[in-house]
């Protein structure tokens, strides 16, 4: 019976060692980190001091939407719902990347 190497990254956490090793994996956004968020959390969103909070303490200096890439060639097709809750926030003093030919989703 022949055991696989093991290690520990981050402290606490054991995989077999022939995993991709995080530390190596290519930085897109050069540092920026972003998330993706369902319709659930657009509708938690306020602005408190200009930025975008969620209620468990989550925040945002700004949103962005990005362009058209090959892997999201459809990024401008939003919902009805959403596009109201941006609106929403940058009324309410929220920052935002330029919002232009978004298609809105009805249903």
């Amino acid at each position: 019976m022949s055991v696989k190497p093991l290690r520990q990254i981050p402290d606490g956490v054991t995989h077999s060692a022939n995993m991709a090793d995080p530390e190596n994996w290519v930085d897109p956004l050069n540092g920026y980190a972003y998330d993706s968020l369902i319709l659930m959390h657009w509708m938690m969103m306020s602005v408190k001091n200009g930025r975008v909070v969620l209620p468990g303490g989550t925040n945002y200096a700004v949103l962005v939407f990005p362009a058209k890439h090959p892997m999201q060639p459809n990024n401008t097709v939003i919902s009805l719902a959403i596009a109201k809750k941006i609106l929403q926030l940058v009324k309410d003093g929220a920052t935002s990347s330029s919002i232009k030919n978004i298609w809105l989703v009805l249903g």
